[in-house]
């Protein structure tokens, strides 16, 4: 018997809230928000849900032919943990000849992994909600001969 894994954990892609916006050349390209003074854009772990993953509250909309004063990236986005496993028995059936079985699954432990969370206010009611997973769990199978 042999068994083999991959485990890869990952931080979050940095998420960059931005609007469509008029701006100075008016040329419709992204615009960043401004910040709510006095709001925290994370949430705390235990708020964090796939319909609120940051607090939509503190962005707002900057006046038009204006910048806003947000950065760039300045959140992260949700994290990435996969565990895969693969276990595999070799079988002799001749002498030069020889039959492997093998199982394998991709995220054994079936945890979710979230896309990133819509960062466009102009998108209403999907501003900052989470439309996007992972794979599940996959397993697959296979048999083979080498001679």
């Amino acid at each position: 018997w042999s068994l083999s894994g991959t485990v890869t954990l990952q931080d979050g892609t940095p998420v960059n809230p931005f609007y469509f916006a008029l701006d100075f050349a008016n040329s419709g390209t992204p615009n960043r928000p401004n910040i709510v003074p006095g709001q925290s854009i994370s949430l705390p772990r235990s708020q964090r849900t796939a319909d609120e993953f940051f607090n939509t509250a503190a962005f707002t909309a900057p006046a038009p032919y204006t910048f806003g004063d947000a950065g760039r990236d300045i959140f992260p986005g949700p994290g990435n943990n996969l565990f895969d496993v693969a276990l595999a028995r070799r079988f002799r059936v001749t002498e030069t000849g020889s039959l492997q079985f093998r199982a394998e699954s991709f995220n054994v432990f079936n945890h979710p992994n979230w896309g990133i969370p819509g960062p466009n206010p102009d998108f209403g009611p999907f501003f900052g909600k989470i439309f996007a997973a992972g794979d599940p769990r996959r397993m697959q199978f296979a048999l083979r001969y080498d001679f």
